[in-house]
């Protein structure tokens, strides 16, 4: 236990502005006050040339001023001792303040590094998000060129086929073979030659119950496929067997005819010439487009 109150009656009761601060003047207690005050007249008075004062009188207030500052002693001690176990707790708190405001500043000085090496990293992954944005806008475009070359790709290559609609449906049946003998009713002139211009025949889908399939039919040669497709229009044949002969169109390819089918028939109702070659429509020879 540190003697903040003895030091300071041993240097002279010399008074420190930062000691009276955090250690106000001590309080004296009323009654020690009031002894002191009534006795000083009388030790005043005690002295040997006091006319008029017995030696008893002197002696009995002698011991009365001496029992006055044995106590206001006994108290001094006292609040001596609280005065410094408060200034020891204080002391103490201090410390404790102080290496919790070290700790809460290592603490601050961690989350700062903390910080900068994310706003660093977070930069560093801002310039990667504009790079594979740039990336992801090329490759884009390159789909979208690639997917639009592929449908072009398909179309044309379904420009060597027909679909026939309406031919009967037997188990173990040739379709290859009634397939050329239909188209050779329908074009007469390339009888001999349709058995090795016909490449592959197959039905289309999983066979259904009460549902007759259509043949889709592939060409060697892609005269003779518009040859058969421009005789089916006008076939007796194929409308007395209730039969027909279709372009094999991609989905895409249909959705074009769809949008400019209503172009077409006013066309058609008009009286003009009115046509469609794959996906594409014309009238009067000169192509139109969907609104």
């Amino acid at each position: 236990m540190h003697d903040y109150l003895g030091a300071q009656l041993h240097s002279g009761m010399s008074e420190d502005p930062e000691t009276t601060s955090l250690f106000p003047p001590l309080p004296i207690s009323p009654a020690a006050t009031s002894s002191v005050i009534a006795a000083s007249p009388a030790v005043s008075l005690g002295t040997p040339s006091s006319p008029g004062i017995s030696p008893a009188a002197k002696q009995g207030r002698f011991e009365h001023a001496t029992d006055i500052t044995a106590t206001m002693l006994s108290e001094f001690n006292t609040l001596k001792l609280l005065v410094n176990d408060r200034a020891d707790a204080t002391q103490s708190l201090k410390l404790e303040v102080k290496a919790e405001v070290q700790e809460n500043a290592n603490q601050l000085n961690a989350l700062k590094m903390t910080l900068d090496q994310t706003c660093g990293e977070l930069l560093l992954l801002k310039d990667r998000v504009v790079e594979l944005e740039t990336q992801t806008s090329a490759v884009t475009k390159t789909v979208a060129a690639q997917a639009s070359r592929l449908s072009l790709l398909e179309s044309y290559s379904r420009r060597w086929n027909l679909i026939l609609r309406g031919l009967e449906e037997k188990d173990q049946q040739d379709v290859r073979g009634e397939a050329i003998r239909v188209l050779q009713r329908v074009l007469p002139e390339a009888r001999d030659l349709l058995p090795d211009v016909v490449d592959t025949v197959h039905r289309l889908g999983p066979r259904r119950p009460d549902t007759t399939r259509g043949v889709i039919i592939q060409f060697a040669r892609r005269q003779l496929r518009d040859a058969i497709w421009r005789a089916a229009k006008n076939s007796m044949f194929l409308k007395t067997n209730n039969m027909k002969l279709a372009e094999d169109l991609t989905a895409e390819d249909r959705e074009k005819r769809r949008r400019l089918w209503p172009l077409v028939e006013n066309a058609r109702k008009e009286n003009k010439v009115a046509f469609f070659r794959g996906s594409r429509a014309f009238v009067d020879g000169t192509e139109i487009f969907p609104p």
